[in-house]
């Protein structure tokens, strides 16, 4: 028995799995693309957060096997898992995977030569206690038919041993079954009201497809890395190969999913379901009519023979010219395709996104990226209806393309442009909002979007004044002039509009010492508004470092991930990977994969020593610097670099190649200190 969430409910409640109940919310699991893990059914409890229990070295009391096997490698052996535990009492148990050739597995693995992987292998004591694996090794030997396998393996956390014996059969475990399709043959042939796509194209290279309506679901799964919010028009075969372009043939279930293609059906008042009819063969037809409709026809044949067949007709695509309007509680979520647009939201390091059932309003929080799709159609005004939270906390938005105008005295948000497809990035705080000084978000309940045309106005407006805000209020003598703060025009509607890159600046003379006056000007639609504010000019006084001498930067003095320092300048950038910080707790500045660390010392540098953080000597990734050579000397916590530059960039690699944690973890470069050699020749 299955449960489901019946999307044409519109209510997105997330229900429990139970052992009686299995459980496929929908759109909203991961599809079955690579190694899933695979436990016995109590180890699979706990495996999520095993605690970290320190123990003695125990021979572990096993007297079971399972044995799963995932499939050929590209070697020519097999992924296999092996699973150990004690019938009687379900613990102690242990996991690992082994790669071995099935036909014969007698012989000697082992991590060290590569033929063990512990990376998702665990063991467990008891219910409550366990640990994850570090390393293993074990021996198989034939057994009248059978094997026998024993070793031992090492826990992660605190290096305790648990050895283990067992016999085998040698057959292995089923991974997926049919059992859950009756086995009465007969033909469904339904017309489907709803239609949702989820694209994990990037991570698991497939879409997955959906088609409802009040007594079937069927979900479609179709193979691409090459995903662009449409798939293109054709008929598609459904097969195990798993090639670009085919839907893939379904294996079956297990006690909480389906996997691959798969109609749903026999639903209770509740939302169970307790019938599947797994897809094997057959084709799907994609088609658009002329007016952007997609069309799907899907005839295939399940499992256990029965004939399934399944048609649906979308929404036209909106005429270009025509107003859309999309009423977020209609769609209960952050992410949802209708007529023609798609609107999601990405939290891209900042708080997950949410939809509010209270406020009814969609809620993008501090960095996240709201993205509004219209396809083929040309995009020129978007019109935010702006929530009663969303007033206290609305953000500096900033679009990929066009401009952003607030009206907070009317609720709306505008943006205006010419684009089929643009991105709003949310400010860290609620610049716009009446609690200014809390973190920024933009909570709206409805999207308007005018397409085609010319982009009208949402308002007859007039420049009335211009302010200033975060401003830099001193500067160093001789230093380039910088604003660093925001100018905002204000309009006769109430509204208001973020004007910096437009503004000009005058009346500073960044050679004379003392208190200056700063004129802003802008200028619109005929009218110029000016302010101003006063710049202290100060003297410098810090003095350049002389070259030849050491310079040390001790991190925690600045607990920032930019500053100066004994005319030092240390920045980085993110450059598309996570956002760099500065942690308390271990003092130290952390760089992650594909971030940018920038040392700029005005003299020549000969020779930068780092000094790693304990979390650095765990991710330590190849670093790569725009000019000079990098060492590393990880058992003394040090990394330098030695050349001659006044300014280095250093990007920091993908993966953790120098590090305890190994090449499969991500990179980082976390210092808690820097020491700097200026002038001479470089030292080793």
């Amino acid at each position: 028995m299955k449960k489901i969430l019946l999307l044409f409910m519109m209510l997105l409640l997330v229900l429990p799995i139970s052992a009686q109940k299995r459980v496929k919310l929908g759109t909203f699991h991961k599809p079955s693309v690579g190694k899933e893990v695979i436990t016995h059914k109590s180890a699979k409890k706990v495996f999520k957060g095993i605690p970290k229990t320190v123990f003695a070295k125990s021979n572990l009391d096993v007297d079971v096997v399972e044995v799963f096997n995932y499939g050929e490698l590209d070697d020519g052996t097999n992924d296999l898992c092996v699973c150990l535990y004690n019938e009687a009492n379900d613990f102690p148990c242990i996991q690992f995977d082994i790669y071995a050739n099935p036909s014969n597995l007698s012989g000697s693995y082992s991590v060290t030569d590569g033929t063990v992987n512990t990376e998702q292998g665990f063991v467990m004591t008891s219910e409550e206690e366990g640990d994850y694996l570090d390393d293993c090794s074990l021996t198989i030997s034939k057994v009248n038919g059978g094997y026998k396998i024993q070793g031992e393996c090492t826990g992660y956390s605190y290096g305790d041993s648990y050895s283990f014996s067992a016999i085998w059969s040698g057959e292995f475990s089923s991974l997926y079954s049919y059992d859950y399709e009756p086995d009465e043959v007969t033909t469904i042939n339904f017309t489907a009201s709803q239609f949702e796509a989820d694209d994990f194209s990037e991570d698991y290279g497939v879409v997955e497809l959906y088609l409802w309506n009040n007594d079937y679901q069927l979900c479609l799964e179709y193979n691409t890395y090459n995903y662009d919010g449409k798939i293109p028009a054709g008929t598609y075969s459904i097969n195990d190969s798993g090639n670009e372009g085919t839907f893939s043939k379904s294996v079956g279930g297990d006690e909480e999913y389906d996997y691959g293609c798969y109609l749903a059906t026999d639903f209770d008042d509740e939302g169970y379901y307790y019938s599947s009819y797994y897809l094997v063969s057959g084709n799907v037809t994609i088609s658009y009519d002329t007016d952007g409709a997609m069309q799907i026809s899907v005839n295939a044949k399940s499992a256990k023979g029965s004939t399934i067949k399944a048609t649906y007709k979308g929404k036209p695509a909106p005429t270009p010219g025509e107003g859309i309007e999309l009423v977020i509680a209609d769609y209960g979520k952050t992410s949802f395709t209708d007529l023609g647009i798609s609107v999601s939201v990405n939290a891209n390091g900042g708080t997950s996104p949410a939809y509010n059932s209270n406020s009814k309003d969609l809620r993008a929080y501090a960095k996240n990226i709201l993205t509004i799709d219209a396809g083929s159609n040309t995009m020129t005004q978007i019109d935010f209806d702006i929530s009663a939270q969303g007033l206290k906390r609305q953000a500096e938005i900033s679009p990929s393309t066009g401009e952003m105008t607030y009206d907070l005295n009317n609720q709306k948000v505008y943006w205006q442009g010419q684009a089929s497809k643009v991105e709003f990035t949310v400010g860290q705080s609620a610049t716009y909002g009446t609690e200014s000084n809390k973190a920024g978000q933009f909570d709206f309940t409805k999207i308007t979007i005018s397409t085609g045309g010319t982009p009208t106005p949402p308002t007859e407006k007039t420049l009335t004044s211009i302010s200033v805000s975060g401003q830099k209020t001193e500067l160093v003598q001789n230093s380039a002039f910088v604003f660093g703060g925001k100018v905002t025009a204000n309009y006769n509607n109430g509204s208001t509009s973020d004007v910096t890159s437009k503004s000009t600046f005058s009346g500073y003379d960044m050679s004379k010492v003392g208190s200056q006056t700063v004129v802003v000007s802008y200028s619109e639609n005929g009218v110029t508004k000016q302010t101003t504010y006063q710049l202290t000019v100060k003297e410098s006084s810090v003095t350049p470092p002389t070259p030849g001498e050491g310079i040390e930067i001790v991190v925690a003095d600045y607990a920032s991930t930019s500053f100066s320092a004994n005319g030092v300048n240390v920045s980085v950038d993110a450059n598309g990977g996570s956002e760099p910080a500065y942690n308390e707790t271990s003092k130290d500045l952390r760089a992650y994969a594909k971030n940018i660390l920038t040392i700029d010392a005005g003299v020549t540098m000969t020779r930068i020593d780092f000094l790693i953080s304990s979390k650095g000597l765990m991710r330590q990734a190849e670093i790569t610097p725009s000019t000079g050579s990098m060492n590393y000397d990880m058992e003394n916590s040090l990394v330098t670099w030695t050349g001659s530059a006044s300014q280095v960039s250093f990007t920091v690699g993908d993966k953790a190649v120098y590090g305890t944690d190994g090449a499969k973890a991500a990179g980082q470069f976390d210092f808690t200190k820097i020491t700097i050699s200026t002038g001479g020749t470089p030292t080793p």
